[in-house]
């Protein structure tokens, strides 16, 4: 055996070849059936037979697949080559660590029955692989790489990554949607009324929904980590206790908005009716917030397992109804209620995504995880949770928070340079979406890694994680410098402010790249369990260094709005190029033993 097979195969290198063989059934609509205890599929040039297992070789069932190949069309569709050489480098691989593959053999191993096709790779096949071929090769590889008999590859966990991030985009938007559409309904009704529903959003986003956000971070690692090491029941344990946790902090924060909210306000600006409206919003949003917490909750239960199409399933469905909703109890001659219509809209839709989502994972997916309601698992064992989730508090609540004390301090320069940094922060606020969701994807992909204890695979994963947020972060910036003037544009026609605009945008974009490192290498140190460290470099980096300097920039520099972002730049570029040297000098070992101690623990405290 050479060493390069050696090395792939680690502490397996001495045991005898594996095959991973399926036999296929057709069945209605084309898909495959897998018999239960045969085989799955395999790769060598023709003749040469395969080396017969039993399928638990691979996850318990197809949910894991984080290599399914469901985007690729079939051989004719426009992507098929690329699949085509993908599906070759990963066929090289398996091959070189010796793994001969038979796909659709029998276990007599015919070739004449006439409900296996069989598909013999490499060697002398003509035809163009069909998507089951080629999702046989990326399970059989994935299932390899998972049991730590092949070293995973650069390009494979760009792709897992990428694919993660996709549904996630898709759903960050919509969700950022349904503030949106509020936004746009009541701005038409008056100017009062837009500034009183823009007050009561960022109060909010700072007092509660940064909270959730925060909290939920930890089921980036605890879920994800259990799911990698098989302790599926666990998953279950630590989706309870966060969302229990978060019902408890949900408590005075639905008070500070329902009964304390005008008080709250007056502490911001003095105008009686801006401080009417923005309370009202706040008071109907308060019946949405427990809701929002277990949609959000829930979100993160789903992604830990591997699913990330379940919230855009939800959203695709829900988000067009907000909007209907807010035309309908906004604007409607018959039903409208005015300016209170689009935070009861806001309501409605928090609590048909909650219910639509668990109905999700009762009847189609995400049962498997369910550890059922037992007061002594559930009530006990929250110390690392609570270490985990005061971190990622401070490391949502640095970034949200700065933004907003940036956009007060924007009004001492005028209306215009107000509306100036109003459009810019939309538009990052936008485009972050995409990073937000790729860091996520990350992070759950790594911290499976993690749990199952595959170290390199993990480091790899990381490195093309940080890779992937650099390209992001200046595709980002060449956006919004591309189009500079047609964004200004989207939001208003006043030339002063479009002028603003154009003069600010370039520090804004600047910004992007160094955010979307920090957001994505943020994400890889939830995957390790150490949120602590990004909290304390956005704590300090934003507070002590970026605001500060932002101030000087602005006010006694004269740079004005630009020096704003001047100072939000130099803080977010400390923090994500401290935050890659602790990735980039990551003791993955130490990270591993640590992750499967405290799976010890926390197993031992469930089922003590």
């Amino acid at each position: 055996m050479s060493s390069y097979d050696s090395h792939l195969l680690g502490s397996s290198a001495e045991t005898a070849p594996i095959a991973i063989s399926e036999t296929p059934q057709k069945k209605k609509g084309g898909h495959f059936n897998r018999t239960p205890n045969s085989a799955g599929a395999a790769f060598g040039s023709l003749g040469r037979s395969g080396v017969r297992i039993s399928y638990n070789y691979s996850d318990e069932d197809d949910d894991d697949d984080v290599n399914d190949d469901s985007e690729f069309d079939d051989a004719s569709s426009m992507y098929s080559t690329q699949a085509e050489r993908a599906t070759q480098e990963q066929e090289e691989l398996l091959k070189k660590a010796k793994k001969t593959v038979n796909y659709g053999s029998t276990s007599s191993g015919s070739n004449n029955d006439s409900n296996n096709n069989n598909y013999n790779y490499g060697g002398t096949t003509t035809h163009a692989r069909t998507r089951e071929e080629r999702r046989a090769v990326y399970k059989a590889f994935d299932a390899a790489v998972r049991k730590g008999e092949i070293q995973t590859s650069a390009s494979t966990e760009t792709k897992t990554i990428l694919k993660y991030s996709a549904p996630l985009t898709m759903t960050f938007l919509m969700q950022y949607s349904l503030t949106v559409a509020s936004v746009f309904s009541v701005g038409h009704l008056g100017k009062n009324e837009l500034a009183a529903c823009s007050l009561a959003s960022m109060t909010s986003a700072i007092t509660g929904f940064a909270v959730v956000h925060g909290v939920a971070t930890c089921l980036d690692t605890l879920c994800a980590q259990a799911y990698g090491r098989k302790d599926y029941k666990m998953v279950g344990v630590h989706f309870l206790r966060c969302t229990i946790f978060l019902w408890i902090i949900a408590v005075p924060i639905i008070l500070l908005w329902a009964v304390f909210g005008r008080n709250l306000l007056h502490l911001l600006l003095d105008d009686p009716e801006l401080i009417h409206f923005a309370a009202l919003y706040l008071e109907v949003l308060a019946f949405g917030f427990p809701a929002y917490i277990l949609f959000e909750n829930l979100k993160h239960y789903l992604q830990s397992q591997g699913d990330f199409n379940a919230g855009t399933y939800i959203l695709l469905i829900c988000a067009p109804i907000n909007i209907s909703l807010n035309y309908l109890l906004v604007w409607n001659e018959h039903f409208g209620l005015g300016y209170v219509g689009a935070p009861i809209a806001v309501v409605f839709t928090d609590w048909l995504m909650a219910t639509m989502l668990s109905l999700y994972v009762v009847f189609i997916n995400g049962r498997k995880c369910w550890c059922g309601f037992r007061p002594d698992n559930l009530f006990t064992g929250w110390g690392r949770m609570i270490r985990l989730a005061i971190p990622g508090i401070i490391m949502v609540e640095a970034e949200w928070l700065a933004f907003e004390i940036v956009t007060f301090a924007a009004s001492r320069f005028g209306t215009d340079a107000l509306a100036c940094q109003s459009v810019l922060v939309s538009v990052c606020g936008i485009i972050y979406q995409i990073p937000f969701a790729i860091g996520i994807a990350a992070s759950t992909r790594i911290a499976n890694l993690v749990g199952a204890n595959l170290t390199a695979a993990a480091r790899i994963s990381a490195r093309m994680a940080a890779v992937i947020s650099l390209v992001f972060g200046v595709l980002n910036m060449a956006f919004m410098l591309g189009l500079r003037d047609t964004i200004g544009k989207m939001f208003t026609n006043d030339e002063a402010v479009l002028q603003l605009v154009r003069e600010t945008m370039p520090f804004a974009a600047l910004f992007q790249v160094n955010d979307s490192l920090g957001v994505i290498s943020g994400g890889i140190l939830r995957a390790q369990g150490r949120q602590r460290i990004g909290g304390y470099l956005n704590l300090f980096f934003y507070y002590v260094i970026g605001l500060p300097a932002g101030v000087l920039f602005a006010f006694h520099w004269g740079y004005g709005i630009e020096g704003f972002w001047i100072g939000l730049t130099i803080g977010v570029f400390f923090v994500s190029i401290l935050q890659l040297y602790f990735v980039w000098k990551s003791n993955w070992r130490e990270i591993v033993k640590d992750a499967l101690r405290d799976g010890k623990t926390s197993a031992a405290t469930t089922h003590a």
